[in-house]
């Protein structure tokens, strides 16, 4: 079991910092925020021989945070051709940064609100050009891209975005499938992750039920033993990949990092 962490939990300090945090929470892996500003080829080089130092391996590349909170820079199913453009050469941008930092692996979300699409049908058709596109630059380099589901987005139930995988048919396109989500749309831990086909990667965390408030596993309304159904579901599919935790706005986040790695630990040795 390789349990890592989502380096947005420490998202106001520097790259380095959100390293040097994760280790000593006692993570084995990162996911890298993908903010190009931060990824120069400087920059990179300084964070690779930073993760060397520490002994941390990069996991992932994390698009989410830059999309989600980008205000409509970044996304692959908008409806302005310049915005999708802009979008899918950012994810070849990270696909290059992928190679570089030596994983195989990165996600995205989508950031358009339900609501506000007047036509889905066409939404989903501009998002399955732009990650046609984008999955065939990554397939030349051995990377895989998930699409995070996203409670309320155009993306929002992991049952559609399984769905999608299968009508899209792209061979390197699958989930990353986050536990707290689920608990927002009302989906069933081990159902979920046995019907998902290609499982990329997976993020815990806890809510309240109606808000993506990111809290620890032992606290919200998801119950533990949704958890346990959760991960005993990714044990019997053979899961290999990283458990990754991704918790917002903690008071003391080194002590409850912690204590979530320690509950991790516990679920998977007894389920």
């Amino acid at each position: 079991m390789k349990i890592g962490i989502n380096t947005v939990t420490f998202l106001k300090e520097k790259p380095e910092k959100r390293l040097e945090l994760s280790k000593e929470a006692g993570f084995e892996g990162v996911e890298i925020l993908a903010y190009p500003e931060e990824l120069t080829l400087e920059r990179r080089s300084e964070m690779k021989n930073h993760l060397r130092r520490l002994n941390l391996e990069a996991m992932m590349i994390a698009t989410g945070p830059p999309i989600a909170l980008g205000g409509g820079k970044f996304c692959l199913e908008s409806p302005d051709k310049a915005v999708r453009e802009r979008t899918v050469q950012y994810v070849k941008d990270c696909v290059d940064w992928a190679t570089d930092f030596r994983t195989d692996n990165i996600y995205l979300v989508t950031p358009t609100n339900r609501s506000d699409i007047p036509d889905s049908a066409k939404a989903v058709e501009w998002l399955r050009d732009s990650l046609t596109k984008a999955c065939d630059y990554a397939k030349s380099a051995g990377v895989k891209i998930c699409i995070e589901h996203s409670p309320g987005k155009l993306v929002g139930e992991a049952r559609y975005l399984n769905q999608l995988i299968k009508e899209c048919k792209i061979e390197n396109f699958g989930a990353l499938i986050d536990i707290g989500h689920l608990n927002m749309t009302r989906e069933d831990a081990m159902d979920t992750i046995m019907k998902t086909d290609r499982l990329y990667h997976v993020h815990f965390d806890n809510n309240d039920g109606k808000n993506d408030i990111h809290t620890p596993l032992d606290v919200g309304t998801l119950p533990m033993s949704e958890v346990v159904k959760f991960v005993k579901a990714l044990k019997q599919k053979r899961y290999d990949g990283y458990y990754s935790v991704e918790l917002l706005n903690l008071q003391n986040p080194i002590k409850t990092l912690k204590e979530n790695i320690a509950i991790l630990k516990d679920i998977y040795e007894n389920a």
